[in-house]
């Protein structure tokens, strides 16, 4: 709520009394807020869309009623985010995000500026979509009071996007680094994007973070200078990035960090996923649910063998195909 509270001075006052007329607990659960040029503000609630109209009630779809925004309000709450000055924060906005100074991430969509093969700028810029960062404290418990009990261990939390993976390892940082366990573990945390931590908030003072580094770097400078038991990072995707949890691991260090995937089939087939679980290293596989902040933990020995079945399968199923061709 805090958080949501203070993207008022960005909003401008007609959009913030809007919002101000919502209840409490509506504006509690609102997970993005959705702004595009000449057409409708929306609101991310749980994981369903909504339209507002300027009385303050919410709407499945958008009518003539509901708010727009212009050309005008949309730069003007853009460069507001910018604090004025677009090459303070140029260097991100080319990788099509803001990071406020409250730690909440402004997704940007416009037109790419290419210098060869390097983007050097964005302009015509289209939309924003502010996602709201939540403490949700606790929401880590079942990890914390189950699988950290007796040691560290490595594990991957998987879900869709706004399922609440940078919630749930924040919380786990957290309770690794200062919890009632039967000891505090040494967390390094690897904050590519600002989004773990945010200004003025003391639940990550006892780890050492890392801020705006790459994750192959990050990690690896995490690795050889400050001696972490547990490093914790943000959406992996990329060979690069294993190939440095892989040094991570050969060092002693254990990895609580997550990954994209939309739901149990997605789990099986991302190629990324099974190159972490082949290194047989990570013990457990959380996946979060679409709906509202809850997981599963599967160990990974159960989805290392559905892997190996599915990819079976789909050779049996090629090979069959290629026999009738023939």
């Amino acid at each position: 709520m805090e958080k949501l509270i203070s993207l008022f001075d960005y909003l401008g006052s007609e959009l913030t009394g809007v919002l101000n007329m919502l209840d409490s607990s509506v504006l509690y659960k609102i997970n993005e807020i959705r702004i595009k040029r000449n057409s409708y503000l929306s609101l991310t609630i749980g994981n369903k869309l909504y339209f507002l109209d300027y009385n303050g009630d919410l709407y499945d779809f958008p009518s003539k009623h509901c708010i727009r925004v212009s050309q005008e309000e949309l730069d003007e709450i853009f460069i507001k985010m910018c604090d004025y000055s677009l090459h303070l924060h140029l260097d991100t906005i080319k990788k099509g995000y803001l990071t406020l100074k409250e730690g909440v991430r402004v997704g940007i969509a416009g037109r790419a500026v290419y210098d060869g093969e390097s983007i050097i700028s964005v302009d015509d810029i289209q939309s924003l979509n502010i996602r709201i960062p939540r403490g949700a404290k606790g929401f880590a418990d079942k990890l914390l009071n189950g699988i950290y009990l007796n040691g560290a261990s490595s594990i991957i939390v998987a879900g869709a996007p706004s399922s609440g993976k940078t919630t749930l390892l924040r919380d786990l940082a957290r309770g690794l680094s200062d919890y009632s366990l039967r000891e505090i573990y040494r967390c390094s945390v690897i904050d590519e994007r600002g989004e773990f931590v945010i200004n003025g908030d003391e639940t990550l003072s006892n780890c050492d973070v890392l801020s705006g580094y790459k994750k192959e770097q990050g990690i690896e400078l995490a690795v050889r200078s400050l001696s972490p038991e547990i490093i914790i990072c943000d959406e992996i995707s990329t060979e690069a990035e294993l190939n440095k949890i892989l040094f991570g691991f050969s060092s002693g260090c254990a990895f609580a960090l997550s990954v994209h995937a939309g739901d149990y089939n997605e789990l099986i087939n991302k190629r990324i996923i099974r190159l972490l679980l082949e290194t047989g290293e990570f013990e457990y596989v959380v996946l979060l649910s679409k709906s509202g902040y809850n997981y599963k933990i599967i160990e990974t020995g159960e989805l290392l063998g559905e892997i190996y079945r599915n990819i079976n399968a789909d050779s049996l199923n090629l090979l069959g195909g290629f026999n009738q061709v023939l």
